[in-house]
């Protein structure tokens, strides 16, 4: 099973191989999030040019059942982050 990166292991490649300071990558890494974030809330949309696209997918309320009581219930909509590369 392959071990996933920690931001900072992140930060400390791209710092390594651009020459920058770890303070720089982490600030730019900051503010991506930051504006990715604020994009995906105002427009629904937030687009990494050649890198990724993510996009909010507005998922339906549902109809659930509770398990101690086997009534069913509407489930909330939902709005999910998904990447599409």
């Amino acid at each position: 099973m392959a071990t996933q990166m920690s931001k900072s292991q992140l930060i400390e490649k791209i710092a390594t191989t651009t020459e920058l300071s770890k303070r720089d990558v982490k600030n730019v890494m900051d503010t991506l999030t930051d504006v990715g974030h604020k994009e995906l809330k105002k427009n629904g949309i937030f687009l990494v040019p050649g890198f990724a696209k993510f996009v909010v997918v507005k998922k339906p309320a549902t109809k659930a059942r509770t398990p101690t009581t086997s009534s069913e219930i509407w489930a909330q909509r939902k709005d999910l982050d998904t990447l599409r590369s």
